[in-house]
Order: structure tokens, then C-alpha cells, then sequence
């Protein structure tokens, strides 16, 4: 039999786990926006510039953690998010030891899942911005106090003040969070407050010289914050509470009566009256403060989140298994529900795309391509282009105007408002072969032939070359080589001098040094979007996609890689460059075998 003891913290340990995956599974949900792009930009300095870079209304702490987790994990945003999802993990172990301290087990585990499925704690947690990171921190910090209040010991003060110290030079939003806390332990241990004398000094100490370099700031902070207007009470508390609640905002509603109405019923326990005024006080009293601290919002309030998910805990433990079952069970499916993003986010469409456009790109672009920038685009500010470039092409992009340059261009434009002289240049010869992006940055591959002259056969069909393909339909780069028994995929370049009559098909041939033939493919010739040859018109290329299998067993070698093109009777055209059996050469392929 498994103790107790082991089942609570499997218990907990899977619940953190669901929690986990949770955030995981949304990590290609999110692009980056411009915050979060530019708080990653600016770490990418030295130490000392990082400082120097700081904005005027955040300190400095999380962009230096910033720098140097990208420094170890990568600048992928999925690793950026790494961080926020696993300081955010901290926070709900902490939550979760809170409430069984306060409670008991099942508590911290309703407790737990509430703090994970507010639908602003799951924007925050995912998000490259500080809040993820105080969102770990204060549940920790609430913890460390209810310890160091019951056990007074001299390690817990030095340790409590170096995590308020850490949670203020992450946000100053933490000053108020530290308030509460001090608010909390006068209203539960009443004269015993004086033990805030050591962290209390301690955490002065350490914040002074940041809230000495701010003075200024906060002078201007409070002019500017005293034309804010929120609007009327009930409305802006409204909206406060369905940002943290999220799309589910009436289940939340309906779960906050239910707890509430069994700790009225059934608790007198002092810390029900504090989490109480946490709850629904402290949103008031913030909203009253507004013109001054202008700190009336869903995300400089996310301390009051961390007292919601303590008040739920608390509420839902008091009632029977059954409701706590349930109860668990509808807050595990908001973890997944989805997020509202076009309520949440301030940047609406004007989140740059380059995120998914660079996506796009990485596995296309090739050694040799030409990178062509319309000056009409509009796909995003100049660090994000920096910061996507860092991402997914380390060694740099240049970009060119000589799009003649090049036989493949990957052209960034804004659809409609394309420089005309621009565009005719990377169309001249070329076919687009793919594009991705909204109207206003769209990012699209055109590609001209390997062989722009081509090949003309008698009968007016001129072969402009061959492109060996991977399993994607990318281009394989040199050397072309196999495995035995390999399939091989291709695409042949076509255009026609004069329209066609009658029905023409291709044969690939791969042949070895004594001219036999050890793999061959046949395919009539019409493209992808079966137009078939008569229908081919004169100035369009065509492109026709195919495959080969080699034998199962072969030797190392060179062998060459041959066409023949053929009309209804069977009969192989001739063409400059083709042999006496009608083949073509066109590649070399090498095989390794053992």
C-alpha cells in the first residue's frame, strides 16, 4: 500500500505535469508581439548594456534572466517561453503548498488548478514579459512568510526579503504584491507584525538604490496616471474580472459564489476574512488609487489572481468529494480552453507576421538564393526583423535589387503596392512557386529553370532542366547521391515553342557506366494541376513532378541520369545532346552501397 503521504505528492506532482502540458500544447498558438520581441532585443548586449537598456518603467532584473537564458536555451520563442512556463510551475507548486499549509491537501490541489486556469494567468505565463516571472514569485514569497512567521528563524527574514527584493527589481508593479503581504500578516498575526523588522529592513535596503534611480519616474508616472479614467465602478470591475476569468468568465462567477457562499457558511477561520478582502477589496481599493498609482488593470493587478485561485481553494475544499471532483474536473478543462486573443492583445492584425512567414521560409531558402525586399512592405519593425533573422538564419540575410542575380528569389512584398520595376525583375523568367503571408507582408519563392535556354526537341517541346527533391519537394543541393533501394523524387522544366498536337510522355533512366539501364521511370507529361501537354501554352513554364526507385542492390559509383521524350507511337524525339538511343543526359548520381 501506498502511504498517504506518497499519494499527495504524486498527486501534486501530476497535477503539475497537466499544468505543464497545458502551456505546452499553446506554444504555437501565440505569436510574438512587439513587447515581446523587443524585451529579447534589447538583452542582446552585454551585461552593462542590458542595464543601460533597461526601459524607463521596468527594472532591470528580468531582462538580465532573459539574457542569459537565451544565452543557454536559444532565441526559438518556443525556448523564450520555456522560461515563463517553468517560473510559472514554481508559483503553482508554492500555491499548492499555501493552501495545504492553510488547509489541507485537496485545497492546495483545487487551489493549484484555479491559479492555472484563470485565463490571464495562462496569457501571463506564456508571455515573454516579467509578469510570467512574478507570477512564480509571489506564491513562493507568500509561502516563505507564513513560514518565517510561524518559525521566526533569522535565515527565513534574509531569505524572505532577497525574494521581495528579486520580485520588485522584476516589476514594480511587485510594490503593491508586497503591500498586500504585509496587509495579510497584520490582519492574521496582529501585533506580532513587528517581525517584518529584519526583511522588512532587509528588502528597504536592497530596493533603495532602484527606487532612488526612479524618483524622477514616478513623479511623472503619477502626472501622467491622474487623467486615467477607468470609467464607472461596476463596468471597470467587470471588465477587470473577465480578463482574469477569461472566455469562461461565467463558470469562474458561478465557482466564486459557490466558494464564497460555503466559507460564509461554514468557515470562521481569520485567513477567509483577509483572502476575502483580497479579493474583492483590493480590486476596489486599486480602482480608487487609479489616478495615482495607474495600476488599474488585469495585468499590473496579477497579485489579486494569486488570492483568487487561495479563496477558490479554500471555498471548494469545504464541500463534499463529489463537488470537489467535479469542481476539479471543470477547472483541469479550462487549462485547455482557448484564449481570447483578440480581446486580450492591445496589437490586434498589427502583430507582425514575420514569425510565421520565417517559419515558412527556413526550410525553403537554399545556398545561392537571392533575397529581394520590396520597399512597400509593411511586415514589421526593424528589430523584429533582426530578432526573427537571429532566430532562423544565425549567419544573416542579405538582400539584394539585382534580382537577375540569382535563379531562385524569395521576394517580400506588400500585395498591390509593389515597386513595378522590382517586381518585373523578379518575375522575368520565373515561376512562383509558393508564397505565404497576409496582403501587407507576404513572403513568395519564385524560381526560374536550372536551364533557361533549354533543350528544344523537333517537335517544338523544349526540357529546361531537372531538380532533384526531398520527401518536402525542397531542393536537394550537390552532390545528388542514393541509397540502394532509395526513392528518388524530381520535377522536369518545361516550356513548348508552338502549341502541340497529340499526346507526349517522358522516361527517366538512371544508367550505369556500361549504359544499362538500372532504374527507369515513365510519366506522361502533365503538371500538378493535369493540364496536359496539347493544352501547354508558348512563354509559361510547366512543371512536371515525379519519382524513381533505385534496385534494392547496387554497386558505389557514378551513374547518369538520362531522359528520352516519346509521342504516341512510341517513338523517341530527337534533340542537340541526345544519344542514338533518344536518351538525354541531364545528372549525375552517386550511389553508396556495401
Amino acid at each position: 500500500m501506498i502511504s498517504t503521504r506518497k499519494q499527495n505528492i504524486l498527486a501534486a506532482g501530476l497535477l503539475v505535469l497537466l499544468i505543464a502540458i497545458s502551456r505546452l500544447l499553446r506554444l504555437h498558438e501565440l505569436r510574438m508581439n512587439p513587447d515581446e520581441i523587443w524585451s529579447v532585443w534589447q538583452t542582446f548586449g552585454s551585461f552593462q548594456q542590458i542595464l543601460n537598456w533597461t526601459p524607463y518603467d521596468w527594472p532591470p532584473l528580468y531582462y538580465v534572466i532573459v539574457g542569459g537564458w537565451w544565452r543557454v536555451a536559444g532565441l526559438h520563442p518556443v525556448a523564450l517561453r520555456l522560461l515563463s512556463i517553468l517560473v510559472f510551475l514554481i508559483g503553482v507548486a508554492f500555491i499548492y503548498r499555501v493552501m495545504r499549509l492553510l488547509q489541507n491537501h485537496r485545497a492546495g490541489l483545487l487551489a493549484a488548478l484555479a491559479y492555472a486556469g484563470l485565463g490571464y494567468g495562462i496569457l501571463l505565463s506564456i508571455e515573454v514579459r516579467g509578469y510570467a516571472m512574478l507570477m512564480g514569485l509571489m506564491p513562493a514569497a507568500l509561502w516563505l512568510t507564513l513560514i518565517y512567521f510561524r518559525d521566526s528563524r533569522w535565515w527565513q527574514g534574509i531569505a524572505l526579503a532577497m525574494l521581495l527584493a528579486a520580485m520588485f527589481y522584476v516589476s514594480y508593479t511587485s510594490l503593491i504584491a508586497i503591500f498586500m503581504l504585509g496587509l495579510f500578516t497584520w490582519l492574521i498575526y496582529g501585533r506580532a507584525i513587528w517581525r517584518w523588522w529584519l526583511p522588512g529592513v532587509l528588502t528597504l535596503v536592497l530596493i533603495a538604490p532602484e527606487i532612488l534611480s526612479i524618483r524622477e519616474t514616478a513623479v511623472q508616472r503619477i502626472d501622467a496616471t491622474q487623467t486615467l479614467t477607468p470609467g464607472p465602478l461596476g463596468e471597470a470591475l467587470y471588465n477587470l474580472f473577465w480578463n482574469w476569468f477569461g472566455p469562461l468568465f461565467w463558470l469562474w462567477v458561478l465557482l466564486l459564489i459557490v466558494a464564497s457562499a460555503v466559507i460564509i457558511l461554514r468557515s470562521r477561520s481569520r485567513y477567509t476574512l483577509v483572502l476575502g478582502l483580497w479579493v474583492f477589496a483590493m480590486p476596489v481599493l486599486m480602482y480608487v488609487a487609479n489616478p495615482w498609482l495607474g495600476f488599474f488593470s488585469a495585468r499590473y493587478a496579477w497579485w489579486v489572481m494569486v488570492g483568487i485561485a487561495l479563496w477558490l481553494g479554500w471555498g471548494l475544499a469545504l464541500m463534499g468529494s463529489w463537488v470537489q471532483l467535479g469542481s476539479g474536473l471543470v477547472l483541469a478543462v479550462a487549462l485547455f480552453y482557448p484564449l481570447p486573443m483578440e480581446r486580450y492583445s492591445i496589437w490586434g492584425d498589427t502583430i507582425s507576421p514575420l514569425g510565421d512567414n520565417f517559419t515558412w521560409m527556413q526550410p525553403r531558402v537554399r545556398w545561392g538564393d537571392g533575397f529581394v525586399l520590396d520597399p512597400s512592405n509593411a511586415c514589421g519593425g526593424a528589430e523584429e526583423w533582426d530578432y526573427y533573422t537571429r532566430v532562423f538564419f544565425p549567419q544573416g540575410i542579405e538582400f539584394t535589387s539585382r534580382a537577375e542575380d540569382y535563379r531562385r528569389v524569395l521576394y517580400v512584398l506588400q500585395a498591390g503596392r509593389e515597386d513595378p520595376a522590382l517586381l518585373e525583375s523578379v518575375q522575368n523568367g520565373r515561376l512562383l512557386r509558393e508564397q505565404v503571408g497576409p496582403a501587407r507582408c507576404v513572403f513568395a519563392l519564385y524560381e526560374a529553370p536550372p536551364d533557361l535556354t533549354g533543350t528544344a526537341f523537333e517537335n517544338g517541346l523544349r526540357f529546361h532542366g531537372i531538380d532533384f527533391v526531398d520527401v518536402d519537394g525542397q531542393p536537394v543541393t550537390f552532390p545528388l547521391v542514393g541509397h540502394e533501394g532509395e526513392t528518388l523524387y524530381f520535377r522536369t522544366w518545361w516550356t513548348v515553342d508552338t502549341p502541340l498536337d497529340g499526346l507526349y510522355d517522358a522516361r527517366i533512366q538512371v544508367m550505369n557506366a556500361n549504359d544499362r539501364s538500372i532504374a527507369a521511370s515513365r510519366f506522361a507529361l502533365t503538371t500538378a494541376a493535369n493540364i496536359p501537354v496539347e493544352q501547354w501554352q508558348p512563354g509559361k513554364y510547366y512543371l512536371v513532378e515525379q519519382s524513381i526507385s533505385l534496385r534494392s542492390s547496387m554497386r558505389s559509383g557514378e551513374y547518369t541520369v538520362m531522359i528520352a521524350v516519346s509521342d504516341e507511337d512510341e517513338t523517341r524525339l530527337t534533340a542537340p545532346g541526345v544519344t542514338a538511343d533518344g536518351l538525354l543526359p541531364v545528372a549525375t548520381l552517386h550511389v553508396k552501397a556495401y
